[in-house]
């Protein structure tokens, strides 16, 4: 009798054991199964989708086209709208809030990752809707670094490559972008194993501060001077050698690089002057002819399967620039296709444009020498 009551109590014990060890495993988040990718040089690009897309949609649908140019990481953006003291998550597609405009983004993602590209992930409150320049900028990085955190610890989940803790802070939280930098970095380090840049918008005496810790600087670039072009990158490029020699780094990147062949009404947020089609393409083939070797990458603006997007290099000279240095091997200044793609044009419209330094819309010089007052030839001349 007794050994049938042990009999009995031992099954019940098991088949209870067995139920918490079966829930408990079905509790448990899946491993994610890709592993993060050391990449030797960031080839990157910014995907803009068209208004009736997600960049999840564009992903699923160019991968191999976007591949074509070289393409190796995607730039994606996790978006907040600041006004005043409100601090507003919001997400570039369907209108969806907490837990579901997570999982949106976390599935551009996985579905980037899916498709072969690596991911750089970066937190940004520069909203069409929003303060450019945070009002209140104590309570902010007091509240902010629990949202970095949040998202540096999905973007180890997830595996993400590279990782920015917030967009341009010399801007948005200008005269203590560095006072930031420095508070948010252990938090994130504490819960994220990839690497991270603080990324920066333009290369203004704003940009100069700690960079202790970090992985990477970036300068945002556009042209506003064309005629001054080359000088303007080659500043760049020694501002950030001496950052990455003072702070013992391990590179320089342009994190953002465009040119707009369109203007667009977006206020403080619309960055550099308006050019042509041609003088868009030898703006990149400067960029690349003088930081190729110096940068560990690039990330363009931007990519659209949508006509209207004003920084839009899909079809045009510029993507075949971009590619002839992406797919290109040996880092080397002079490719032979280069010729090929630019032609000799002047360009000399006025064109209305923004400058993200001054916070005021503006009208861009006229692209000629203003030395000469001849039109600039942009594949002979030897200031761009």
């Amino acid at each position: 009798m007794m050994k049938n009551k042990l009999i009995g109590l031992l099954l019940i014990f098991t088949i209870i054991s067995l139920t918490f060890v079966y829930t408990h495993q079905l509790k448990q988040p899946e491993e994610p199964t890709y592993q993060r990718k050391n990449l030797t040089k960031f080839k990157g690009i910014w995907l803009t989708p068209s208004p009736n897309t997600t960049l999840k949609q564009d992903l699923l649908n160019y991968a191999t086209e976007i591949k074509d140019l070289g393409v190796n990481i995607i730039a994606m953006c996790v978006p907040y709208c600041v006004n005043g003291d409100k601090i507003e998550p919001i997400v570039y597609g369907p209108p969806l809030q907490g837990e579901e405009r997570d999982k949106f983004i976390i599935e551009q993602i996985t579905t980037a990752h899916q498709q072969g590209f690596a991911v750089f992930l970066e937190l940004n409150t520069m909203h069409p809707g929003g303060d450019m320049e945070i009002q209140n900028k104590d309570k902010f990085i007091n509240e902010f670094i629990n949202e970095s955190k949040k998202w540096a610890e999905i973007a180890e989940t997830y595996q993400v490559e590279l990782f920015s803790p917030l967009n341009e802070p010399n801007l948005v939280l200008t005269g203590k972008e560095f006072e930031w930098a420095q508070k948010v970095l252990p938090e994130i380090r504490e819960v994220y194993k990839g690497e991270i840049v603080l990324k920066m918008g333009g290369m203004g005496p704003e940009t100069e501060g700690n960079y202790s810790g970090y992985d990477y600087v970036a300068f945002d670039i556009y042209p506003y001077e064309v005629d001054k072009w080359r000088e303007t990158v080659k500043a760049a490029l020694n501002k950030m050698q001496k950052i990455i020699q003072t702070y013992n780094l391990k590179g320089g990147i342009f994190g953002e690089l465009g040119a707009a062949t369109k203007y667009e009404e977006v206020g403080q947020l619309f960055a550099g002057i308006v050019v042509d089609e041609d003088t868009q393409a030898q703006i990149f083939q400067t960029v690349f002819e003088e930081a190729w070797d110096q940068l560990k990458g690039f990330f363009i603006t931007s990519w659209s399967i949508n006509p209207d997007c004003p920084y839009n290099i899909r079809g045009l000279k510029a993507e075949e620039i971009i590619k002839e240095w992406y797919t290109t091997e040996q880092n080397t200044k002079t490719i032979t296709n280069v010729e090929n793609i630019l032609t000799l044009t002047t360009y000399t419209k006025n064109r209305k444009t923004t400058n993200r330094k001054h916070k005021e819309p503006l009208f861009a010089e006229t692209l000629v020498n203003q030395k000469t007052q001849t039109p600039l030839n942009f594949l002979t001349s030897t200031t761009i």
